[in-house]
């Protein structure tokens, strides 16, 4: 009876000292993800889309863009025209046409915000979306 009067107290006084005054349980902070490692993640190109056409990456990381096989040429463009978007102050780029079997476009991504690239030969038929989160120094 002690044992349970005893855990009953410590579990209620540690709650209570995970809430702020107003007895809320605090949300950690989501501005920035706190992560070292930095990835590379890939994006593939078929003949009419990108796999996945969004994805979630932290400032730092690497995205890999790779077509192994189709009947079409592509590209990666995101530099404000042709319906992509660069987040403000972020990096612009555009690869060069890519064929079936050709080495990985690859771009690193340092500036968080939102991103569309578009292949410039399919036009507003074939965008994808980055989201790039800030990373914690």
């Amino acid at each position: 009876m002690k044992k349970s009067i005893f855990l009953f107290l410590a579990v209620a006084g540690f709650l209570i000292g995970c809430t702020n005054e107003k007895g809320e349980v605090p949300v950690p902070d989501q501005t920035c993800v706190s992560d070292s490692v930095k990835y590379l993640v890939q994006v593939l190109i078929t003949d009419n889309s990108f796999t996945p056409s969004s994805i979630n990456i932290i400032a730092g990381d690497t995205v890999s863009w790779t077509y192994p096989a189709g009947t079409s040429a592509h590209d990666v463009t995101c530099n404000g025209t042709n319906g992509s978007v660069t987040a403000a102050g972020g990096t612009s780029w555009a690869s060069s046409i890519i064929l079936p079997g050709d080495p990985a476009f690859k771009q690193v991504i340092s500036v968080a915000g939102n991103y569309t690239y578009v292949c410039t030969i399919h036009g507003s038929a074939m965008t994808g979306t980055i989201v790039v989160k800030p990373r914690c120094q």
